[in-house]
């Protein structure tokens, strides 16, 4: 059996992940770096499509902000956001 997880196994969803890889890195991180970060550190092999509409949940919520560079994402947490959601 392989040791990747896939979105049906996992212990944790894939948005508090993502949340706790921004956490992680405040000044932000670019989608592409974001995807390799699932892939080595946590062995999640999501699709595309799985990782953006995650992230767009947690913008729409104010939990992290997403600035289009280039043709990359810069992808930063809401740190004022966080503190507000965890009152």
């Amino acid at each position: 059996m392989s040791k990747k997880e896939n979105s049906l196994f996992r212990t944790m969803p894939l948005f508090r992940i993502i949340l706790d890889i921004l956490w992680r890195n405040p000044e932000g991180i670019y989608d592409r770096d974001l995807v390799e970060i699932l892939r080595e550190e946590h062995d999640i092999e999501a699709s595309i499509d799985e990782i953006y509409t995650n992230l767009l949940k947690l913008e729409v919520n104010g939990l992290i902000y997403a600035e289009r560079v280039g043709e990359s994402l810069l992808l930063k947490p809401n740190i004022e956001g966080l503190k507000e959601n965890n009152k």
